[in-house]
């Protein structure tokens, strides 16, 4: 059950970043139509982090992100400790 919490992200992760490599090899500044008239892939892209947030302010998100990263990972690790 330890070992779900520690893998299930990192496939998390790798599965998000296969996506992403995917549409950016395939539907760059493109659409396809999944459902005729009813599902259309379209590629976009954001250049900050949710919905836009710190666009142009990379740094801050960077610091933000990393601080976030601490604070989960010190929690796993404290959690791993208890058992």
């Amino acid at each position: 059950c330890n070992m779900i919490k520690i893998i299930l992200p990192i496939l998390i992760v790798l599965l998000d970043q296969l996506t992403k490599f995917i549409v950016e090899k395939y539907l760059y500044f493109k659409q396809i139509a999944v459902i005729d008239n009813i599902l259309l892939l379209t590629y976009v892209q954001n250049r900050g982090g949710a919905w836009g947030a710190f666009s142009g302010n990379l740094w801050l998100f960077i610091i933000i992100l990393a601080i976030e990263c601490l604070i989960s990972w010190s929690f796993i690790l404290k959690d791993f400790a208890l058992r």
